[in-house]
């Protein structure tokens, strides 16, 4: 007798299921990669930002501020002159820009220019930044306190 060689239909068939209901499991595992995960990473990543400016003010003893715009942000020096200029010499702090899909809206809480202040001693303009995709404006709020304290609030949140 020839011994069998190759798969049958079947088998094959069993494979690709088994690696179907894997991808479905994964996928519902990781959740949503989409606009709407990166609206909430922009968020986290921005509220990094703010935290890594709060130290920089901190071991420059200078005041430091974040301009906000909906399509990006950009990172002050209050100089010698008593007038604010950008931070054009590092790459760290020069203009970034936030993701095209993920709509971003600054809301004060004091009418002040810069944006938002960053002192010497960490405290800060105390401020609510909306991150949000088309259908939902306002997925993730941060939250910044006078302290200098941040905290993020997912939409999922303040509904508890």
């Amino acid at each position: 007798m020839r011994a069998k060689q190759g798969f049958t239909l079947i088998e094959i068939l069993v494979v690709i299921l088994i690696i179907g209901i894997t991808t479905t499991v994964a996928m519902l595992a990781f959740g949503d990669f989409g606009a709407s995960r990166k609206a909430i990473v922009t968020a986290e990543q921005f509220q990094a930002y703010i935290k890594l400016v709060q130290q920089r003010a901190i071991l420059e003893m200078n005041t430091l501020a974040i301009n906000i715009k909906s399509n990006g942000y950009e990172t002050l020096r209050f100089n010698d002159r008593l007038v604010w200029e950008p931070i054009t010499n590092s790459a760290l702090f020069r203009w970034r820009p936030f993701p095209a899909q993920v709509l971003v809206e600054f809301r004060y809480k004091a009418q002040k220019q810069p944006d938002l202040i960053i002192n010497p001693s960490g405290d800060m303009t105390p401020f609510s930044l909306n991150f949000g995709v088309v259908g939902e404006p306002a997925l993730i709020t941060l939250i910044g306190d006078d302290n200098g304290e941040l905290h993020l609030e997912k939409k999922s949140d303040a509904k508890k």
